[in-house]
């Protein structure tokens, strides 16, 4: 059942959920729907799991990549900021460097952050922005492994 509920999600969330809504409601806001629902539901698939999670903003994005998805996470503090350093993505050697699989990602990684501290996030990429602008937790991509470059890169800040 893992394999054949594997590829139903592959199909839905990287390859179908964004193009069959982008017909119906354009592209930007196709992106904008599937990631509140890809959100919204981890962080409720993962309250109603009780799951033993971690407390801080470098172990969530380890929890996301390593335990969840198997890749390999580097963290560092840099003027009072989290730089996150992901040298592996197995989402991209599964699904390709499809571009919603850096939408689905996103979704995942702030769907935890709000079931963890029961905050919302703002994630900014080159040529998107997800969430809420006023969210206490703001996270920025600054490189991804999906448009060829050697890391994904993000800049994690939390206010307040």
């Amino acid at each position: 059942m893992g394999e054949l509920f594997s590829e139903i999600a592959k199909e839905v969330l990287i390859k179908e959920l964004v193009p069959e809504l982008s017909k119906l409601i354009g592209e930007r806001s196709a992106q904008a729907v599937a990631f509140k629902i890809i959100s919204d539901a981890t962080t409720e698939a993962f309250r109603k799991l009780g799951l033993e999670l971690p407390k801080d903003a470098c172990e969530v994005f380890k929890y996301a990549y390593e335990e969840l998805e198997g890749g390999k996470v580097e963290c560092e503090e840099s003027d009072g900021r989290l730089v996150v350093r992901v040298k592996y993505c197995p989402l991209i050697v599964r699904y390709g460097r499809d571009p919603n699989v850096c939408l689905v990602s996103s979704a995942i990684k702030r769907g935890l952050i709000k079931a963890i501290f029961g905050k919302d996030a703002f994630i900014i990429t080159k040529d998107h922005k997800y969430g809420n602008p006023k969210a206490p937790i703001l996270i920025r991509k600054k490189k991804t492994l999906v448009e060829g470059d050697d890391e994904c890169l993000f800049e994690v800040e939390i206010k307040g």
